[in-house]
C-alpha cells in the first residue's frame, strides 16, 4: 500500500503478506509537498524472512512529519526483518512480534510514542525498539514506552544508540516486562541521554539485565530478578545510574562466575589487569538480597563509585550489601541491615584491593559468626566507619554506625621465608619473587597439555622458551593424584596427571568457612627452577570441585606440606577460588642452626648446586627427594644433611650423589607416611 499526501489503513480483518526475500514494504507513505500521509495498521501484516542486504519492512516512512502507527492490529515479523521504520513512530495498541534477529520498531526521532500494546521480542539479537541518530540530521529524540514486552533469549527490549544531548526514554508504570535469558530490557549508549524506567521487569531465566548503559539512568519501577542465576538489575558503564524503586536480587553460580547483583558498575579484566566501564551507582530505594553469594551493590575500579541513600536488606547466608573492589569508592548514608535471624557469613560492606568506604549511615548485621561483619576489609586505613557529614539528599547531619565493628582480613598477598619473598596482587601489580639479596628469582610455568586423566605431556614455560616433557619417557607416568578431602583440608597434587575426582561427597560440606589446601611439590620434578607458576589445567579440577562450597566468605588457607617449598596463591575476590598458585623454594641455608658455621657453609653450597644438573640426572633425583620432605619430617632432612656432610669427597656434587641410595628407603617410607597422614586428618 502506498500513500502520497493521503491516508491508508490496513483495517481490521485485512492482511498484508510480504514473502519476498528483501526490500518488500507493506505500507509506504510520503508527502505531496503540502499534505502529509497517514499510515495506520489495524489488521495483520506478515513480514517474511529477509535474506538480502535490505530487509523487508511492514510500515515505512522517512519523513519527519509522517508517523506510521500500529493501532490495534498484528505485525508478525520473521527472521532478519523490520516491523516499522520511520523518523517518528506511534503505537496505540495491538501486537508486534519479531522472530530471530528482527526489529520491531526502528526510529530516528524526534518522537516515538508507544502508548499501549505489546511487543514480543524474539531470539538471537532481536530488538523491540531501536532508536538511532538520523545519518544526515540527528535530532533530540523523546521515547514514551508504555507497551508491555516479552523478550526472548539474547535479545533487547529497547536499544538507544542516539547520541544527541537531551534524548530521553521514559517507560510507563503500567508496563510489564519479562526477560528470558541473556537479554537486556533497556540498553543505552547515549552518554548525554537519560533513561527513566517505571515498568515492572521480571526475569524467568539467567544472565539478564534490566537497565544497562551509560549517561543518566533511573529506575523507579520494580525489578524482580528473584528467578534465575546471574541477573543484574542496573549496570552502569559510565555516567550515573540511580535506583528509586525496588530491586530483588536472584541467585549466583560461583563456578561459572555468574553473580546476582542489584546494581553494578565497572569491569575488571583478570587477564590484562585493567578496569573499564567505570561509573556511579546510587541506591535511593530498596534492594533485597537473600541468595548465597549475591550482592546488593557492586563497584570495581578507582573511578567507580557506589552510594547508598536507601535501604539494602540482607536475609540469607553468605550475602553482601555493598562490594567494592580494585580501588572503588563507596558511601553509605542509608541503611544496610539483616532482616532475618539465624544467618551467617553476612557482610554489610566488603572492601578488597585498595577500595574505600565512608559510612555516614547505619550498618546493622545481626550475625555473630566470625565471617560476618558490618564492614569487612583488607586494609583498616581505607575504612571511615563512623564518618560525620550532612546528607546531600535530606540535609540532615549524620554519624555513621556499624554493628558489628569493622573486621580486617589477614593479609595473604605476601610470604617471606628464609630471605625469599613472594608478593602477589594486590600488594604488587604482578607476582614477584626475590632472594635474600633482592635479586629476582625467575618464574617458570608448569602445566599439563590437556585437562584430562590421559595427560601425556607436561609443558614448562620459562623466560628462555617452552619445553615439552613426555611424562612416560621421563618415568613420571606413575605420578598419580593422592588428593582427597578431609575434615580439615585437602592435599593438592601438582603433577598435572592422572587426575581423579579431587573430592568425594563435597556437596555434604556446604557451609565450610575454613578450608586448608596443601599443595604438593610434584611439579618440581619437571623443572630445576626455584619459582613455579602452576598452570590452569593443574588447578582447574580442584577449583571446579571447590566451587560447590567456596564463597567470598570462605577462607582458603594455602600452604605447602613441603619443608623446603612454600605456596602462595592469588584468589578471586568474588568467587573466593584460586586464580593462581606459585610454588617458591625456601633456601636450604634457612635450616642451619645459628653458630653452626660448617653446616651453614655446606647448605650454602647445596643451595648453589640446586638447578645446575638437569632432569634425569642423579643429582636432580636427589633434590626431588629433598623437595618431598614434609615440614613434619625435618629429622629426615637433618639425616640427609649429616649423611652428605660425612662423606670425605672433594666437592658437594659427589656428596649429593653418594647420599642418594641411602635415602631411597627413607623416602619410600616418607611417601607412605604422607599419604596416610592426609587420609587420617
Amino acid at each position: 500500500m502506498f500513500a502520497e499526501g493521503a491516508t491508508i489503513i490496513n483495517d481490521i480483518g485485512a492482511k498484508i503478506d510480504l514473502q519476498g526475500t528483501g526490500s518488500q514494504i507493506g505500507m509506504y507513505g510520503i508527502t505531496n509537498g503540502t499534505d502529509n500521509s497517514v499510515l495506520m495498521n489495524k489488521g495483520t501484516i506478515v513480514v517474511g524472512t529477509s535474506t538480502g542486504t535490505v530487509p523487508n519492512v511492514a510500515m515505512y516512512s522517512d519523513n519527519i512529519n509522517i508517523a506510521p502507527e500500529q493501532a490495534g492490529g498484528i505485525i508478525d515479523i520473521k527472521d532478519n526483518s523490520y516491523g516499522i521504520y520511520g523518523k517518528s513512530v506511534k503505537m496505540t495498541g495491538g501486537t508486534i512480534k519479531t522472530a530471530n534477529n528482527g526489529v520491531g520498531i526502528f526510529a530516528t526521532g524526534p518522537t516515538v510514542d508507544l502508548l499501549s500494546g505489546t511487543i514480543n521480542v524474539g531470539n538471537k539479537q532481536s530488538v523491540g525498539v531501536f532508536v538511532a541518530d538520523d545519518a544526515i540530521t540527528p535530532v533530540t529524540t523523546n521515547v514514551t514506552g508504555n507497551v508491555n514486552m516479552t523478550i526472548g533469549n539474547d535479545s533487547f527490549g529497547y536499544v538507544i544508540t542516539s547520541t544527541t544531548a537531551g534524548s530521553q526514554l521514559t517507560t510507563g508504570n503500567s508496563a510489564t516486562v519479562t526477560v528470558n535469558k541473556d537479554s537486556i530490557y533497556i540498553y543505552s549508549a547515549n552518554p548525554l541521554g537519560r533513561v527513566v524506567n517505571n515498568a515492572m521487569v521480571t526475569s524467568i531465566n539467567n544472565n539478564n539485565y534490566a537497565l544497562y548503559g551509560n549517561g543518566t539512568m533511573e529506575n523507579h519501577g520494580t525489578i524482580d530478578f528473584s528467578t534465575g542465576i546471574g541477573n543484574v538489575g542496573v549496570y552502569s558503564t559510565s555516567g550515573i545510574a540511580t535506583n528509586f524503586g525496588t530491586i530483588t536480587v536472584g541467585a549466583s553460580n560461583t563456578a561459572t562466575k555468574e553473580f546476582g547483583l542489584g546494581m553494578a558498575t565497572g569491569y575488571y579484566d583478570e587477564n590484562t589487569q585493567t578496569v573499564s566501564n567505570e561509573g556511579t551507582v546510587i541506591n535511593r530505594g530498596t534492594i533485597e538480597v537473600s541468595q548465597p553469594n549475591t550482592m546488593g551493590m557492586y563497584a570495581v575500579g578507582p573511578n567507580s563509585k557506589a552510594i547508598n541513600y536507601g535501604t539494602i536488606n540482607l536475609s540469607g547466608n553468605r550475602v553482601i550489601g555493598m562490594f567494592l573492589d580494585h580501588g572503588a569508592v563507596g558511601e553509605n548514608w542509608g541503611t544496610i541491615q539483616t532482616t532475618a535471624s539465624g544467618i551467617s557469613s553476612v557482610k554489610g560492606i566488603y572492601l578488597a584491593n585498595g577500595s574505600y568506604i565512608r559510612n555516614y549511615g547505619t550498618i546493622n548485621i545481626a550475625a555473630s559468626d566470625l565471617k560476618s561483619a558490618g564492614i569487612w576489609t583488607d586494609a583498616a586505613e581505607n575504612v571511615a566507619e563512623n564518618e560525620q557529614g550532612v546528607n546531600p539528599i535530606t540535609g540532615v547531619h549524620q554519624t555513621g554506625t556499624s554493628t558489628p565493628t569493622t573486621k580486617v582480613a589477614t593479609a595473604d598477598d605476601m610470604k617471606e621465608v628464609g630471605g625469599v619473598t613472594v608478593k602477589v596482587p594486590p600488594r604488587t601489580a604482578t607476582v614477584s619473587v626475590t632472594d635474600v639479596n633482592g635479586n629476582t628469582v625467575p618464574m617458570v610455568n608448569v602445566n599439563s597439555n590437556i585437562l584430562s586423566s590421559k595427560v601425556s605431556t607436561i609443558t614448562v614455560t620459562s623466560p628462555s622458551g617452552i619445553t615439552s616433557l613426555d611424562i612416560d619417557t621421563l618415568g613420571f607416568g606413575n605420578l598419580g593424584s593422592t588428593s582427597e578431602i578431609t575434615s580439615f583440608g585437602m592435599y593438592i597434587d601438582t603433577s598435572g596427571i592422572r587426575h581423579t575426582n579431587p573430592i568425594q561427597g563435597l556437596h555434604n560440606l556446604a557451609g565450610l568457612e575454613d578450608i586448608n589446601l596443601y599443595f604438593g611439590t610434584e611439579a618440581t620434578k619437571y623443572t630445576t627452577a626455584k619459582a613455579i607458576d602452576l598452570g590452569d589445567n593443574i588447578l582447574s579440577p580442584y577449583n571446579d570441585a571447590l566451587a560447590l562450597v567456596v564463597t567470598a566468605g570462605t577462607t582458603l588457607n594455602v600452604t605447602s606440606p613441603s619443608l623446603t617449598w612454600m605456596a602462595q596463591p592469588t584468589k578471586n575476590r568474588i568467587t573466593g577460588l584460586l586464580d593462581k598458585v606459585y610454588l617458591v623454594k625456601i633456601p636450604y641455608i634457612t635450616f642451619a642452626k645459628s653458630g653452626d658455621k660448617q653446616t651453614r657453609n655446606f647448605l650454602t653450597g647445596l643451595e648453589e648446586r640446586y638447578g645446575v644438573e638437569g632432569l634425569g640426572t642423579t643429582e636432580k633425583r636427589i633434590f626431588d627427594k629433598l623437595n618431598g620432605i614434609t615440614s613434619g619430617e625435618g629429622h629426615i632432612f637433618a639425616q640427609a644433611v649429616d649423611e652428605m656432610k660425612g662423606h670425605q669427597y672433594s666437592n658437594i656434587q659427589q656428596r649429593i650423589n653418594a647420599t642418594g641410595n641411602a635415602l631411597d628407603k627413607e623416602f619410600n617410607y616418607l611417601q607412605k607416611g604422607l599419604e596416610k597422614s592426609f587420609k587420617t586428618k
